[in-house]
């Protein structure tokens, strides 16, 4: 297990040394978002966060040969999405095409033996099996992990801060039980993050992110973590409810969005300001606090989830509080915009009398 952890610091290496050398090269490579239409920045920004996060991971090929049926899945299904994505940044492929490729990469799954054979013990005493339902719904749970990350990548510093979070979470509880490929894969994909926020979170020093994720960074983030966490609960490390709890942010946002727009008429694709933090951009917080407020909220939910698993709650009680607060956050959204608001105006209104 010590093994697996040597190879961290060479990964954060090559994740920085590609940044430095990809926002270079960004231009020229054609992987370049211009400002105009739905996206609010006002810089021509390189997209190449998930090709250097990608190219970070490939020391796991060293110490984990892709001899091994599972590296190989892994490792295929990888390639696979890194190329969707960038070919999505550089032409802007359909939706459909999008999809085929979260689809074939999410039978990799397959043979490398992370089906989803039962979802625990949601129902009472007796494990609820999914016999011939296991693969169309490790295959759903994919599409749902990859679509739901990248739906939450609409400001600086939001996915990477929010993504750390179940990754973090996940490395240890991998390294706990003795696992090395998801011990080293979530920690170089964790450390990849942490590298590729130092360019694109807003700090109070820097007004504007030097780098993107684009759609291939995105992708891969939400299949990675998807993976983990499908081996996690395959190998009995979490039961299938927890990942509920650690995907809950991109969950969240990526159901209440569709609803909300079904019930409206429209298309789930259609672009509009009703994601989780145009509703903290609307009260009028800044993107960095945003950031900061969802993976605080990420944090709750993840955290939350472990805690009340390792003291011993049912699974079946797990389940349903979470169930409670997706369909709360579904119909009571906008009320939570005009609260969030309200607070925000008493925050102003207590802050201008303490300096009157």
């Amino acid at each position: 297990m010590d093994v697996a952890l040597l190879i961290l610091a060479p990964s954060l290496a090559l994740t920085l040394l590609s940044l430095v050398i990809l926002i270079r090269l960004a231009p020229m490579m054609g992987l370049m978002d211009s400002p105009g239409g739905r996206k609010h920045h006002a810089r021509h920004t390189p997209v190449v966060g998930g090709l250097a996060i990608s190219i970070g991971l490939l020391p796991l090929l060293v110490l984990f040969p892709a001899y091994s049926i599972s590296v190989l899945c892994w490792f295929a299904a990888s390639i696979l999405l890194l190329f969707v994505g960038l070919a999505d940044d550089i032409w802007d492929i359909t939706p459909l095409q999008k999809f085929l490729g979260q689809v074939i990469s999410g039978l990799f799954l397959l043979p490398a033996g992370l089906v989803l054979s039962d979802l625990g013990y949601l129902l009472g005493p007796d494990l609820l099996q999914l016999a011939w339902l296991g693969a169309p719904l490790t295959l759903f749970a994919v599409a749902t992990a990859i679509n739901g990350m990248n739906m939450l990548d609409g400001i600086d510093g939001l996915l990477g801060l929010v993504a750390a979070v179940p990754l973090a979470i996940m490395f240890w509880l991998a390294w706990r039980s003795g696992l090395a490929f998801e011990t080293a894969l979530a920690g170089c994909l964790l450390l990849g993050l942490i590298a590729f926020l130092m360019f694109n979170f807003r700090f109070p020093w820097v007004h504007h992110a030097s780098v993107f994720l684009g759609d291939a960074g995105s992708t891969m983030v939400g299949f990675n973590t998807a993976w983990l966490a499908i081996a996690l609960a395959v190998k009995d490390v979490i039961p299938p409810v927890l990942a509920l709890y650690l995907l809950a942010l991109p969950l969240l946002d990526l159901v209440g969005v569709m609803l909300r727009r079904r019930l409206r008429g429209v298309s789930a694709a259609t672009p509009g300001r009703d994601h989780l933090h145009h509703i903290l951009l609307d009260a009028g917080f800044s993107v960095p606090l945003t950031a900061l407020l969802l993976a605080a909220l990420a944090l709750l939910f993840a955290g939350g989830g472990l805690l009340g698993w390792q003291l011993g709650m049912h699974e079946r009680w797990l389940f349903l509080i979470f169930m409670m607060a997706l369909l709360g956050y579904v119909l009571f959204s906008r009320s939570v915009q005009r609260v969030v608001l309200a607070l925000r105006l008493l925050m102003s209104r207590f802050k201008h009398n303490m300096t009157v």
